[in-house]
């Protein structure tokens, strides 16, 4: 079934799980944040974001990091804008990348709020019992169970 431009998994009775609905909102909710977030950046309206532009962005919020917190500014700096090379070309030859293009880049797949990858490991264990395997494990379980799988580290593809 697609619903709001998502194809859903349905049960026996053809419904959707709460649960994967409500992430499906959140997740449409937290793009559309985004896209305001990088637009916010694109001085011109040309739907399009410049290297600097989006080192900009990179810079705010990796100042909102935890992880980044320690980091010295000027090293932050380069930092971004290394990544914002990098991005861009992925994307493009020409020095610009299109806003709708790094909403569905699985570069930008770093963006996820943790209620968002809690929601994706709780969908894992869902169907996990479903299929009849490790219904005794607890979330926590399933993560390390997962990161055991990905040798210690989350992969995220689009």
């Amino acid at each position: 079934m697609t619903l709001l431009g998502w194809s859903a998994a349905r049960d026996s009775d053809a419904y959707i799980s709460a649960t994967s609905f409500a992430a499906h909102l959140s997740m449409r909710a937290h793009m559309q944040a985004l896209r305001i977030q990088l637009s916010s950046f694109d001085e011109g309206d040309t739907v399009c974001l410049e290297e600097q532009q989006l080192g900009e962005f990179l810079r705010t919020q990796a100042m909102e990091l935890e992880l980044l917190e320690d980091m010295q500014p000027s090293f932050l700096q380069h930092y971004c804008n290394t990544a914002a090379r990098k991005i861009v070309l992925f994307h493009s030859r020409k020095g610009i990348v299109k806003v709708k293009e790094l909403l569905t880049s699985p570069l930008m797949k770093g963006f996820v709020t943790p209620a968002e990858i809690y929601t994706s490991f709780k969908d894992i264990h869902v169907m996990w019992v479903n299929i009849g395997e490790y219904a005794d494990l607890s979330i926590y379980d399933v993560v390390d169970k997962v990161l055991d799988m990905g040798n210690g580290s989350i992969v995220l593809t689009a």
